[in-house]
């Protein structure tokens, strides 16, 4: 019994410890990689165009997010920004069910994590798509289907889901070392601010 107090108390210490480090000074002040002088109109002609490389599209996909979205947004709060998702045909989104590890976004019994995979036929040679948004909607076991209707806007969905929190994922550094879990760039954008995995 003993040890099983100390246990329970030990695990309680490690998880209070990691959660403090997300409300010091300066962690949610994080600012983000990719460049604000776009207007939503001109990226979301880029996001849709056919004639672009998928590196011009994804940064216009991601710039959308990154300077455009906020948690907190509506489906028709989306909708003003993601005026045409046309992209979206070519990405592929899934519900994650058991989450077991770290993932960038809280998850809890409270919402529903989605993985967003933009381009998903453009993979590397070991099979891997990189450019990711992993997204957070309010509410418990939302589908695959609220997750796409939230995305294109529609204000139909039950108990009108709110994006808690988003993360973009970037590909991993060609060359270099990186301290971010996976070795990817993550911006983490919370009610709280941006946070930088660099």
């Amino acid at each position: 019994m003993r040890n099983s107090s100390i246990i329970i108390l030990a695990s309680l210490l490690i998880f209070l410890v990691g959660c403090a480090g997300q409300h010091e000074a300066g962690y949610w002040s994080g600012r983000s990689v990719l460049s604000d002088r776009e207007s939503v109109a001109a990226l979301n002609v880029t996001a849709n165009s056919s004639t672009l490389n998928q590196a011009e599209r994804v940064r216009a996909i991601f710039t959308l997010f990154a300077h455009h979205v906020r948690p907190g947004f509506t489906a028709a709060d989306m909708h003003s920004v993601l005026t045409d998702t046309s992209w979206m045909k070519i990405t592929d989104l899934t519900r994650l069910e058991l989450l077991a590890g770290w993932i960038p976004v809280d998850s809890g019994i409270d919402r529903t994590v989605f993985d967003l995979h933009l381009f998903s036929s453009q993979k590397d040679d070991a099979g891997n798509n990189w450019w990711c948004i992993e997204f957070s909607l309010s509410g418990p076991n939302r589908s695959v289907k609220d997750a796409v209707g939230f995305l294109n806007g529609n204000t139909t969905l039950s108990d009108n889901p709110k994006l808690e929190e988003f993360a973009l994922i970037f590909p991993p550094p060609k060359k270099g070392f990186s301290r971010s879990p996976g070795g990817r760039r993550m911006e983490v954008y919370s009610k709280e601010g941006i946070h930088v995995y660099p």
